[in-house]
This record gives structure tokens, sequence and C-alpha cells, in this order.
């Protein structure tokens, strides 16, 4: 069973420092992994299209993720 932790934000920029620092806490090859896995996921029901995206060459570009993997 995993822990699963409730947190509550005073701001948008506080929740994703957080979200940050918990994908900067991962192994860089887990944080590969996850992307892949979020790709396949995307691909496989149909938004993996590059809908809305500008690059010419083909990229993974969705309009939002549900976690981001820093900047």
């Amino acid at each position: 069973m995993s822990d699963l932790t409730l947190r509550k934000y005073s701001s948008f920029g506080e929740m994703k420092a957080d979200e940050y620092r918990y994908w900067q806490s991962w192994p860089v090859q887990e944080r590969m992994d996850a992307v892949e896995e979020m790709i396949h996921s995307l691909e496989t029901e149909g938004l993996g299209d590059g809908a809305g995206c500008t690059r010419t060459t083909k990229t993974f570009c969705p309009p939002s993720m549900p976690m981001a993997l820093g900047t």
C-alpha cells in the first residue's frame, strides 16, 4: 500500500516548486521512464497527435501535462 498524502498550497508557485522537488528526487532514468510511459499512454488514447504543437519535428507536445518534469 502506498502512502497518500494530501497537501494544501497557498499558491500555484508553491505547488509547482514542490512538484519540481518531487520529480528531482527521482533518479534520471526513472524520470525518463515516466515520461515514456506518459507519452505511450497519451498516444494509446489518441491524445499524442501533436495537436496545437508548433514544432515541425515529431515530438511529444500535448496542450498540458498532468505533472511537470521541471523547466
